[in-house]
């Protein structure tokens, strides 16, 4: 469907007689073009954010699970600076 007969249907549906004098059909067809364009631009970044969010997804589990292995490295490396601690003071 073009502009012209998108205009024409709201012409006649909500009376915009004076829209093609006021602006011009040129005009209204660059705006058309460039609402267009955006649209395709918002699409394109709507897929790249899903495909973020998926990537995402699979990150985050990972991340958790080494989160979980260095708290536990820290947990070993204090149980072992403490026994470490203890064997020095009973030997003294």
């Amino acid at each position: 469907m073009t502009t012209t007969h998108v205009l024409k249907y709201y012409q006649v549906k909500i009376r915009l007689s004076n829209v093609l004098e006021q602006f011009g059909e040129a005009k209204i067809v660059s705006y058309n073009e460039e609402i267009s364009k955006f649209l395709k631009l918002q699409k394109q970044l709507m897929n790249h954010l899903r495909q973020f969010k998926a990537h995402i997804n699979n990150i985050v589990p990972m991340k958790e699970q080494e989160l979980k292995y260095y708290k536990q490295f820290a947990d070993f490396l204090r149980k072992y600076e403490d026994g470490n601690e203890k064997s020095e003071q009973s030997s003294a």
